[in-house]
């Protein structure tokens, strides 16, 4: 009993289970495990002995309990459609490729203006707000789906393609939070810096368009799983595109 109820606590804490499931399992099975090393009549015996019963035993009633209470989780999932985690990490995904070019939009609107507006740096406090609790959720659902790819190697490459935009825009939020601190902690709206946002704005915009343009092909294109030689062509001739964008716009 003791090298059972050891070797179950140190297998769930090594295996790569969710933190919640790692709680319920340990938390019900020590409760089991010192109903089972302490002497006396607790309705709770162990298989293949003389005292065991399917019907009245403790063990075997919370078994059941459990399992029952968790088909009817699952299949709550599924009604009255199945309510995948990496399906919403996806549709969240789709919503963070544009909100993430729109928010660098407002940002070098704001930024080009003659002078500051506080408006439109409320604007950009807002959105970033509401960037951060849909990065939140984009989080929860990849973590998730780990349970729901089954050994499938196109929902594991689409569980890394979001994985990877996860980290991208993580890194983008902290350009941002820099970028519009130093902007409207240390710049001075001058002359100069209408002069200088003038001829910038053009090679700033289109470069965001093009960034965007390019997330949003990179993520459509991984829904199935792979990428087809097309997709690959298509997206090297964005990624051209964009360079030449970032090019213009260094030069202005």
């Amino acid at each position: 009993g003791l090298a059972d109820g050891a070797m179950f606590i140190t297998v769930m804490l090594l295996l790569n289970f969710h933190i919640s499931t790692v709680i319920f399992a340990v938390s019900n099975a020590t409760g089991f495990w010192m109903a089972f090393l302490q002497p006396g009549d607790d309705s709770f015996a162990c298989p293949f002995t003389e005292s065991f019963q399917v019907l009245g035993n403790v063990g075997v009633n919370s078994l059941i309990t459990v399992a029952a209470g968790g088909v009817l989780c699952i299949m709550v999932t599924f009604l009255p459609y199945p309510r995948w985690a990496l399906f919403d990490a996806r549709d969240t995904a789709k919503d963070l490729i544009h909100s993430m070019p729109a928010l660098w939009k407002t940002l070098a609107e704001f930024f080009v203006e003659t002078e500051p507006n506080a408006f439109s740096a409320d604007k950009i406090h807002r959105k970033m707000g509401q960037l951060a609790k849909t990065v939140t959720t984009l989080e929860g659902s990849i973590a998730n789906s780990w349970y729901e790819c089954f050994g499938s190697c196109r929902r594991h490459y689409l569980r890394r393609v979001l994985n990877a935009l996860d980290k991208m825009i993580h890194e983008n939020y902290d350009r941002i939070y820099s970028t519009c601190n130093a902007i409207t902690g240390a710049e001075e709206w001058s002359a100069l810096h209408s002069q200088m946002m003038d001829l910038l704005k053009p090679s700033l915009l289109a470069a965001i368009k093009e960034a965007e343009i390019l997330l949003q092909v990179c993520l459509e294109s991984s829904f199935d799983g792979q990428w087809t030689e097309v997709e690959v062509v298509a997206i090297q001739k964005m990624c051209a595109s964009l360079r030449r964008a970032e090019g213009e716009l260094t030069k202005a």
